[in-house]
């Protein structure tokens, strides 16, 4: 999966102000209905799916890119295991994609949730783009399944 940030690009916002444009290749262009270069939230979201399902040393030439979130989905589906879930995302997404900033605060907040009813976790990012006048945060929702 490729994983382009063009971020010479810039864009006028509603206040004519400009601010770096963000721009990916969308690597899910065959499944979603989104069109083949993303910009901004979708840009993020993309870059968001592709830290999350690569695993450390897949990616040639930068081995430490990744995390390791698919590994702990067969521990025990408990907040313990949610809680490292959490952690590693937060400190993932801190390293990895420092223009954005995370939620942490309420209940609409980043957090990580043990669902042992599916079982699996459900994972909510919150977040908003540094630099953009945008106060709107922006959330993503998934879910870590165990599928054996």
């Amino acid at each position: 999966m490729s994983n382009l940030s063009l971020k010479g690009f810039t864009g006028i916002d509603n206040n004519r102000q400009t601010f770096p444009r963000l721009i990916d290749i969308n690597s899910n262009f065959r499944y979603d209905r989104l069109p083949l270069l993303v910009q901004d939230v979708d840009a993020v979201n993309n870059e968001l799916y592709n830290l999350v399902y690569t695993t450390p040393g897949e990616r040639p030439f930068e081995p430490r890119y990744g995390l390791n979130l698919l590994s702990k989905i067969f521990e025990p589906c408990d907040e313990i295991t949610a809680w490292q879930i959490e952690n590693d995302l937060i400190l993932g997404l801190i390293e990895w994609m420092p223009h954005i900033r995370l939620v942490r605060n309420g209940k609409d907040s980043t957090r990580v949730t043990a669902r042992p009813d599916w079982p699996g976790f459900h994972v909510r990012i919150v977040y908003s783009l540094s630099g953009v006048n945008n106060p709107n945060n922006n959330t993503v929702d998934f879910n870590l399944l165990q599928q054996g």
